[in-house]
């Protein structure tokens, strides 16, 4: 018996909240692939996740899951354990290579406990054990996608957080550029003036100024430092 369904029979009558109605409409964008070998299980617990809302696609091993991730990446993998060709471990393995985000929720029988510890520890999300309740299902399925929003908020975060940091950093520079170039032409301008009030002097400001950046070429000084020489060799020269 692969899950039991304690509602069955009963029949549940309630008004359908706004929020829930936001929250299907999230579901319904929520792709999830099914890896079992066996088809009718694939069937069911696909059948199962659609009920509630999901799109599903399926794997009957872990070489076909391989090929369907790279065209498609899911939000979520449910995988069985044993399974020809590739099992469940090594298409664990795979996928924290190829999109360490994606959560893997591994299935397997109650006599394979410590293997589904060993998949735990080597980056599952979670596991459950067959036979399953549809509950458990979608609980365990529920927190896995949960896990997977509140990742990719935070990575959009900090996307944005950078975003903000790389605009206005680029503004600082545009600010500080503009500085800069309007002192550079408040000096000229002082060097202008003096050259109006002393024709024997003229010209002299930038003769000082070029033969101290040669100078300054000659010797170990960084290209950094040449412009604060430069202005400082034509504010001594103006005095």
């Amino acid at each position: 018996m692969l899950f039991s369904d304690r509602a069955r029979g009963r029949t549940v009558a309630c008004a359908v909240p706004y929020n829930v109605c936001l929250e299907r409409t999230r579901v319904d964008m929520e792709n999830i692939l099914v890896v079992d070998d066996e088809e009718a299980i694939r069937e069911v617990v696909s059948t199962m996740l659609e009920s509630k809302g999901y799109r599903c696609t399926v794997a009957h091993n872990g070489r076909v899951a391989q090929e369907q991730i790279k065209r498609t990446t899911p939000d979520l993998i449910l995988s069985d354990m044993i399974m020809p060709e590739m099992d469940g471990i090594k298409l664990l393995e795979w996928v924290r290579e190829f999109d360490p985000d994606v959560p893997v929720i591994m299935v397997t029988a109650i006599h394979d406990i410590s293997t589904a510890l060993e998949a735990i520890r080597r980056g599952a999300y979670d596991y459950i054990l067959k036979p399953f309740e549809k509950d458990q299902l979608f609980l365990g399925v529920g927190r896995a996608l949960q896990h997977r929003r509140l990742v990719n908020e935070n990575r959009k975060y900090q996307r944005d957080l950078e975003q903000q940091v790389e605009d206005r950093t680029a503004r600082l520079q545009e600010a500080l550029d503009q500085l800069e170039q309007s002192y550079d032409d408040t000096l000229e301008a002082l060097g202008s003036a003096l050259d109006l009030k002393d024709a024997e002097t003229e010209g002299h400001c930038q003769r000082v100024t070029a033969f101290c950046i040669s100078i300054a070429k000659t010797m170990p000084v960084p290209d950094t430092y040449l412009p604060i020489l430069a202005r400082a060799a034509f504010l001594h020269t103006a005095k």
